[in-house]
Order: structure tokens, then C-alpha cells, then sequence
């Protein structure tokens, strides 16, 4: 958010997993250890064997163990009051709540004088000051020619002598800010992140070198990438840990007041940078707040103050916007909005200066027994009972994937039994992702699309080499890894291994020619010694509209040698397309399961759905209910977590809250 400042002269402040997998009870906290020490790998800072796991909140200066400091940004005139007022202002909003503000929000501008005295009042009330320092262009300070503004700020904040938050140079990812990335690019280049950090370390150098070490230093970026540009991610402004005391963010919820924006929970805006740090350091909301214009802004406070004792416990205080500025953001812009946020104010959860709130842990987990299913087949990696949790983790632009993986094992309280991978005909066989997988106690799943070739000529062995090389780097992977080769088979025409796709005009052949090509590949395999793979032929449950009666599921099967499982892919696109409609999973998968359920063991290896034309946290609920009650074949059950079409499991926080509770059931629980 762009705040209002004075004007010039103001006195205002602006273990692998062996072929046993099912029968090992392992623990979480082991699991994890494995998880943190290969992140490494995958471009997080590496640890050494024996590191223990991270906690679920970064310790640091200032920070409480638990619950969340609760601070506010208070203009209720809309334009700099001064001073006094300002005061007023604040002491206002702690009559109104009942209670004081842990944190006082503060806005200057680069050449202004602080701290002053709304931070000594603050001080005095027991508020702790967050100063928003604008930043002024990168070249001056890298020049040295503001060293003198920079020194007499740092004097200033030591000689105070209580603890402040200095959130500098904020929002630097967005166009909008003069000392942001975007506006401080040399011409012809995309340098203004490396810039910005050269900047912030030069700032955080000459308050050390003052001894300012009352400061504690914000790092908050915006939650959106204006422009969305790679070189202009948030990630690529962060100046390292040793220069940061907590990372911050700036996430409304705009609703429909523009032309661009929907109504959204804060898990939607939150979740990708929380993901990014909330493990390295204390993390604050550092200006959040909603909008009226497009849903219930009550039921909004409400929903964050649930999101955040149970989904982002690395949260350690949280800032409102209490002014009429774009829009409403006030507390108080409507009784019911008032209400909601006084229930929060009074929660213990965010009193934590008053009484202490207990660090959060990991859950406790506990060896669990699934009684053996009625009529499962036996084969490799299946659980007697149960089944099997997986899902295929798709980064969003710009994010570390082993963050983001080990960010749902975080929030889930358990580890994946299965992480899905998926490569095109041509990738390298670089396996890294799935080496990590099986140290940190998964099965990977590689999905392999030969979208570069014909079924014909794959059969007739054309691209041989290509399938010894992906069999041999398998192999060199050595635990159990389950390989699903052309799924959706009788998918449309669009898909470049279909049976359509591959058939001459007239005819269906293009069945035969799958099966001969899945078996010749498999063949490859195993003449190359690949022994550990698993393989899973994974037909669509629902046939694709419009194409011949001959295409389905059965037509594609390569036989009872050739197959360990059996996977469903069944996706709800609810209404979010056209024609479609929102379809639960036992219309999604029971066609293909009655087929094979007593033949194979059954997955789902690919689902997922939208929020649109119902609600995706029942649908998860009645996936969990349905697997367990009415096809008890099914032993493992595999989500696309991807954002490309709204699958992904935190489009809403109770769509997310649902899958965790899914997560967390016995049932969904027996390979841990």
C-alpha cells in the first residue's frame, strides 16, 4: 500500500522408503531431519547431517514463541492529522478494543527526522514503533552521498533505546516504489534487485557501526510482482538472513472493487512468500486489511483469525491498515466488520504481551493401524489398508520447490507417502527431485509424456535410446519408483498419445499401437534392469467427450504382466469450463475402478478440483469419505497441486484446511 506522507517540512512520520514402505511407521520429526538436509539441493541453504528439523517458527529479536503481536496503522481522518491527534487516534482504538496496541505503525518519508514523539508515547504505552521508511533513488545511497541522513537516523533510533521495528525501502518489487527494483533499473538492464540489496546492506552496516541494535529490520515485500517479471520476484531482493530480523508483507483483500481483483482470504495472497521465510525468520502481516465491495468483510476478519492460529503459525504479529484511503479499510467500517475484528483483538492468540502463548509445534505423531482392506490386491508399495498420500507439487513463478514442498508437509503435520513429478519426452533424465524424495522418506511418482513422438514409432523401437536412458537413470535411483507412462490415453485428440490421436482415419487402431508401445517400453526397462520401477498405467476415468465408442478405458490395458497399478485420473472442472459440471469422486473414478479393482491395486493418481460451481473443501471431504467407504481397492490417493487451472489446494483456506484434516486421518495415514 502506498501511504499517505506529509508534506515536505511536516513534522509527520511517515531413509529411502524400501519395497516394505507400508509396514514402516516413520516419524515425522525423522522424516523432516531428512527433509531439511537435503533442501540443499534444490537451492535452500544447505544443512549438515544431524540438523535437526526447523522449527515451526524462526526465533528472533522482538518476536514472541507464539500466538501474534497485534499492531495497526491508525488515520481515521483520512490526511495527516499531526502529532497529537495522531496520538489521540491511537488511544481511541485501544478504548474501542478493550486493550492496547502491541505495535504502533508509523510512515516517513526518506529526508524526514525520527524517531520522535509518537515513538516515545509509544514507548510509553507499551506499544513497540514499526517506522515504514521510504526509500530515495539506489544510486545516491550507493554513492554514499545520503551516508549523512542514514547516520543521524541510526543515532536517533539508539539514543531512544527501545525496540523498533525499521521496515525500509517496503513493497521494493512494485513499480510504484522510487527506491524499488523497477523504478531504479540502469537503462537496458534489469539490475534494480541487485541494487536494492547492495542498499540495504549498506543502511543495515552503518546502524551496526552506530551500535542501533534496538533495531530490528523489516524485509517486506509486496505479495504481488509488479511487473511480474522473473528478475523482479521478491525472492531476488532479499538481502540474506544475517541482514534481515523479520520478513514482512503487504496482501489485502481488494474484492471487486476493481476491475482486475476477486474476493479472496488471506491464505491465497499469504501463502507463497509465507512459504518462501516464514521458517527463517519471524514473519508480520505488516499492512493488511479488506475491502466491503464483494463479500462480508466480518466473515473475512473471522477466516483470518483462523488462518492464521492454524495454517500460518510462523506468523508473529499482524498490522492493520485502519484508514479510509482507497476504500474503506477501517475496523470500523461496518458493525458487523467491528465486531468480527474485536473478537479477534480479544483472542488469547494475539494478546501474547499479556500472557505468553505457547511456541508452536508439530503435531504429535503416532504409530496408527488401518485394518487390511476386503479384497485389495497385493503388490508392490501397497498398504493392506488405507491408502497412500500423495500429491504432485507444482511451484509457483519464481519459488524454490523443495519451499514450497516441504511448506505443505509443514502445514499437514506428516511427510508424503508419494510426490509426483512429471517430464516431457525430451527432458533430461535428471532425477535430483526424486533422489530427494526418497532421503526424505517418499515414493516419487515420475509422470513420462511422449508428447515428441508417435505411438507407432515408439513401438517399433525408433526412440529405444531414449527410453534406455530414462531407464537407466530410474535404476540409478535405486529405492522403488513408480512410473506412470502416457497417462489419459483415451483423453481427445489433443493429446499426442491418445488412441484418437494415434489412429489412421477409419480405423481404432491406435488401441493396439498404445499397448504394443507400453509394452515395448516396458520391455526397455526391464532388459536394462530396471527392476524397481513400479509401473502405473493411468487411464482417464471419464472418457473424452465427443470421441468414438471404442475409446476406452479397457481398449488401452497391456495386460496383468505388464501393469503393478492401476491409476484414475479424475479431475472436477465444476463449471469453470464450458459444458462442464461438478462432478464428485465416485462419478470420477468408479467406471475404471470396476473394471480392475479386484485384478490390480487401484490409485487415483491425478485429481484435483476448482472452486467453481461448488464448494472444493466438501469435495475434498466426501474424496476422503468416498476412498474409504465405497472402494476400498483404492490404496493410494495422489492431488494436483498446481495453479494453472485452480487446483491448487490453498485457492481457499478451508479448501486447504480440508485436505490437511485429510491428511491427518489414520486412514490416509498408513505408510507413515
Amino acid at each position: 500500500m502506498r501511504p499517505r506522507l506529509p508534506m515536505p517540512g511536516s513534522t509527520m512520520p511517515a531413509a529411502p522408503r524400501g519395497a516394505n514402505l507400508p509396514h514402516r511407521q516413520l516419524r515425522l520429526l525423522a522424516l523432516l531431519t531428512t527433509l531439511i538436509v537435503g533442501l540443499g539441493l534444490l537451492g535452500l541453504p544447505a544443512a549438515t547431517a544431524g540438523t535437526p528439523p526447523g522449527p515451526l517458527r524462526a526465533t528472533g529479536k522482538f518476536a514472541p514463541a507464539g500466538g501474534a503481536l497485534l499492531g495497526a496503522y491508525v488515520n481515521l481522518t483520512g490526511s495527516w492529522p499531526g502529532v497529537d491527534v495522531a496520538l489521540a487516534q491511537a488511544a481511541s482504538r485501544e478504548q474501542t478494543l478493550g486493550r492496547g496496541l502491541d505495535i504502533n505503525s508509523h510512515f516517513y518519508s526518506w529526508t524526514q527526522p525520527f524517531p520522535g514523539q509518537l515513538e516515545r508515547v509509544d514507548a510509553s504505552k507499551g506499544r513497540m514503533p514499526m517506522l515504514s521508511w521510504s526509500g530515495t533513488n539506489l544510486d545516491s545511497i550507493l554513492n554514499g552521498s545520503q551516508d549523512s541522513v542514514v547516520h543521524a537516523r541510526a543515532k536517533a533510533m539508539k539514543a531512544l533505546g527501545v525496540p523498533m521495528l525499521l521496515r525500509w525501502n517496503w513493497e521494493m518489487n512494485g513499480d510504484w516504489n522510487p527506491g524499488g527494483g523497477p523504478k531504479n533499473n540502469s537503462v537496458g538492464t534489469t539490475n534494480g534487485p541487485t541494487k536494492y540489496v547492495s542498499a540495504w546492506k549498506r543502511l543495515h552496516d552503518i546502524f551496526a557501526a552506530e551500535g542501533a541494535t534496538n533495531v530490528a529490520w523489516v524485509w517486506a515485500p509486496n505479495t504481488t510482482d509488479v511487473p511480474a517479471q522473473p528478475w523482479n520476484h521478491w525472492t531476488q531482493y532479499y538481502p540474506g538472513d544475517s541482514y534481515v530480523d523479520w520478513v514482512g508483507v503487504s496482501t489485502y483483500n481488494w474484492g471487486t472493487l476493481k476491475s482486475t481483483s476477486t474476493w479472496h482470504d488471506l491464505a491465497a495472497t499469504l501463502t507463497p512468500v509465507y512459504t518462501d521465510y516464514s521458517r527463517r525468520k519471524p514473519f508480520v502481516i505488516s499492512e493488511t486489511a479488506s475491502t466491503e465491495v464483494g463479500g462480508s468483510k466480518a466473515s473475512w476478519i473471522r477466516e483470518l483469525r483462523s488462518q492464521l492460529v492454524q495454517l500460518f503459525p510462523g506468523v508473529a504479529a499482524m498490522v492493520w491498515f485502519d484508514e479510509d484511503k482507497e476504500t474503506n479499510w477501517r475496523i470500523d467500517s461496518s458493525t458487523s466488520a467491528l465486531t468480527a475484528y474485536k473478537e479477534l483483538a480479544k483472542d488469547p492468540y494475539f494478546n501474547t504481551r499479556t500472557a505468553a502463548v505457547a511456541a508452536p509445534r508439530l503435531p504429535s505423531m503416532t504409530d496408527v493401524t488401518v485394518s487390511a482392506a476386503p479384497g485389495r490386491p497385493e503388490g508392490r508399495l501397497v498398504p493392506q489398508g488405507g491408502a497412500l498420500l500423495g500429491a504432485t507439487v507444482t511451484p509457483g513463478s519464481g519459488q524454490l520447490y523443495a519451499d514450497v514442498v516441504a511448506g505443505r508437509e509443514m502445514t499437514a503435520g506428516r511427510t508424503l507417502d508419494i510426490n509426483g513429478h512429471d517430464h516431457g519426452w525430451t527432458d533430461t533424465a535428471d532425477f535430483t527431485r526424486e533422489a530427494w524424495d526418497i532421503r526424505s522418506g517418499r515414493v516419487p511418482m515420475i509422470t513420462w509424456r511422449p508428447d515428441g513422438v508417435t505411438l507407432k514409432t515408439l513401438a517399433r523401437g525408433d526412440n529405444d535410446a531414449r527410453v534406455r536412458l530414462m531407464a537407466q537413470a530410474v535404476k540409478k535411483l535405486g529405492s522403488p519408483v513408480m512410473l506412470r507412462f502416457a497417462p489419459g490415453m483415451n483423453g481427445k485428440a489433443t493429446v499426442a498419445w491418445s488412441g484418437v490421436a494415434n489412429s489412421d482415419s477409419g480405423t481404432s487402431n491406435g488401441t493396439t499401437r498404445y499397448v504394443a508401445a507400453w509394452k515395448h517400453v516396458h520391455d526397455v526397462f526391464a532388459a536394462q534392469g530396471a527392476t524397481n520401477v513400479v509401473w502405473v498405467w493411468a487411464p482417464d476415468g471419464l472418457n473424452a467427450a465427443g470421441t468414438p465408442s471404442w475409446n476406452t478405458p479397457t481398449s488401452y490395458y497391456p495386460g496383468d504382466a505388464y501393469v503393478d497399478w492401476v491409476g484414475i485420473n479424475g479431475i472436477n472442472m465444476g463449471t469453470a469450463t464450458s459444458g462442464s459440471s461438478w462432478l464428485p469422486t465416485t462419478a470420477l473414478v468408479k467406471g475404471v475402478y470396476a473394471s480392475y479393482a479386484t485384478r490390480k491395486p487401484i490409485m487415483v493418481a491425478q485429481t484435483g478440483s476448482v472452486e467453481q460451481g461448488g464448494d472444493k473443501a466438501l469435495w475434498l471431504a466426501g474424496a476422503a469419505t468416498a476412498l474409504r467407504t465405497s472402494f476400498p481397492s483404492i490404496a493410494a490417493w495422489v492431488y494436483d497441486d498446481a495453479g494453472s487451472q485452480g487446483f491448487r489446494l490453498a485457492t481457499t483456506s478451508s479448501a486447504l484446511r480440508a485436505w490437511v484434516t485429510v491428511a491427518q486421518q489414520p486412514y490416509f495415514r498408513t505408510g507413515q
